[in-house]
């Protein structure tokens, strides 16, 4: 009786969020990432806020954006839970981790910067996407793909993270918006 017991209080703590499951923590990162599919594909589309450096005493130049549609093919997305600290716990956190969006290729399109018609199709490891390194030219056709998420009293927090290639540019804003066909290339 009492594992009965033990075992409903468990599902019931879950069912009510107490945890986190990784389908709930997926399900926050698809809405921020706001994946829609069109036509059988998935797409998101990433706006980038990019504040360059400048030097000490100077005024910085103005914000730039830039704003692509991505293709994805054959995408999932990965959730890492962290362990949390005594300290963190006793804050009101009751779970932190991160989701990666992964695609075995993906593509890109930006009418704002010129493009007039889909990139060719990319694979993570060309774009060295997730090692640190930096390569301005494949560096242009990335896409944010993690998601810093936590839970504080009983509230999700979720927020992009820039890549570390993009911090080397300075103050990262990133954001997310569905795609409409009109976002597509004609």
């Amino acid at each position: 009786m009492r594992s009965l017991i033990a075992i409903v209080a468990l599902v019931l703590l879950v069912a009510s969020g107490g945890c986190g499951s990784d389908h709930e923590v997926a399900s926050l990162a698809r809405q921020q990432w706001k994946i829609t599919r069109i036509g059988g594909a998935d797409y998101i589309c990433e706006t980038r806020g990019i504040m360059e450096l400048s030097a000490p005493g100077n005024t910085p130049p103005p914000r730039k954006e830039s704003t692509a549609v991505f293709e994805l093919r054959s995408h999932k997305i990965e959730i890492h839970s962290e362990p949390l600290a005594e300290a963190a716990k006793l804050n009101g956190v009751e779970w932190e981790g991160s989701a990666t969006l992964k695609a075995d290729a993906f593509r890109r399109y930006s009418r704002a910067d010129g493009d007039n018609a889909w990139s060719g199709w990319i694979s993570p490891q060309t774009a060295n996407m997730g090692t640190g390194q930096f390569d301005p030219q494949s560096y242009r056709y990335t896409y944010t793909n993690v998601m810093s998420i936590r839970k504080v009293n009983g509230k999700w927090e979720v927020k992009a993270c820039p890549n570390q290639n993009l911090q080397m540019f300075g103050d990262a804003a990133i954001t997310f918006r569905e795609v409409t066909p009109s976002d597509l290339p004609k």
